[in-house]
């Protein structure tokens, strides 16, 4: 597959995601079965990590095409875009309400905060001297899971905060060789990753909130998961 850095549902079941084309990355749309294939943008520099409105009215994805890498909106159509933040910005979600976009920001030691879908300032979440990426909400919009800490000496740590803000609620310490991005179950009980094995093949598994054993998800002997996401019935993208 050329699709890489995401790909995302929309509400009435087509997929956006963002695709590598020469020397410049696109948003594309297209339906479930790989057809009606649609260019979001185009001769505006790289554009990647789409995130979907519940309401599918809006994308919002990371562009940088004014020279930073920063968060834009635009209409679902691909119409009318615009800037919604002006920093090194990277790992747009979506509050469930959609009025508000969760991110990284890495000019804040990779500090998470959140923004309104109209723009303004950005509100800091994730505490200032820690940093907290590869970010996501989960889907009751009452934690977000993320990369936290980096202290290669140490194993991976992902932690679950509060979508309000402060300090993390849990802590997980995980084996090396976690890579990419979090996402969540449907339920919003669990949350997911992605590990690199011994094989080189790349796995989901899903941890518990409750402390419980995290379980192996997908069985891959050779293939490598750049991306994954679940739809809200379920079904995951990979």
């Amino acid at each position: 597959s050329d699709i890489d850095d995401g790909a995302v549902w929309t509400p009435d079941g087509k997929i956006v995601f963002s695709r590598l084309t020469g020397n410049s990355r696109d948003l594309y749309m297209m339906d479930a079965s790989g057809g009606e294939l649609r260019q979001m943008t185009a001769d505006a520099g790289s554009n990647f990590a789409p995130e979907v409105s519940p309401d599918g009215r809006y994308i919002v994805f990371v562009s940088n095409r004014t020279g930073t890498g920063s968060l834009w909106r635009m209409n679902i159509d691909g119409s009318d875009p615009v800037q919604l933040t002006s920093r090194r910005d990277s790992s747009p979600s979506f509050s469930p309400d959609g009025r508000e976009v969760y991110f990284t920001n890495f000019n804040n030691n990779s500090r998470t905060f959140k923004v309104g879908i109209d723009g303004g300032e950005p509100v800091p979440v994730s505490e200032a001297d820690k940093p907290f990426e590869s970010i996501s909400l989960s889907p009751d919009g009452k934690f977000i899971v993320g990369r936290y800490g980096k202290d290669p000496k140490r194993p991976d740590t992902l932690a679950v905060l509060p979508s309000t803000g402060g300090a993390p609620v849990k802590e997980f310490e995980l084996p090396l060789g976690i890579i990419g991005g979090t996402g969540w179950l449907p339920d919003s009980r669990s949350f997911v990753y992605a590990v690199v094995g011994a094989d080189k093949a790349v796995n989901l598994f899903s941890q518990p909130l409750n402390g419980g054993p995290a379980k192996q998800i997908t069985n891959f002997t050779s293939q490598r998961i750049e991306s994954f996401r679940y739809a809200r019935n379920g079904d995951l993208v990979l």
